[in-house]
């Protein structure tokens, strides 16, 4: 599950954490440790909106999705 304030990557379609900004340094999320110089993350509750996120792929407006099909046959 990902959180507000999760750093990371995204490897074969799954969110990979190294670290949550919002969380101390010794927290359990933040096991891998965290940057030198690293500094919690203190949000204001009122910056959280809380609303669902629809299924599929969500990009920022410069990406542009392509598709192809292909299709093969012969005789082995």
């Amino acid at each position: 599950e990902v959180s507000i304030g999760d750093v990371g990557y995204l490897r074969y379609g799954r969110f990979n954490r190294l670290f949550n900004a919002t969380l101390p340094p010794g927290h359990p999320q933040n096991e891998f440790g965290v940057p030198e110089g690293y500094e919690q993350l203190h949000l204001d509750e009122r910056a959280m909106i809380q609303r669902r996120i629809p299924p599929g792929s969500m990009t920022s407006r410069s990406i542009t999705k392509l598709g192809a099909d292909m299709e093969f046959s012969g005789c082995v």
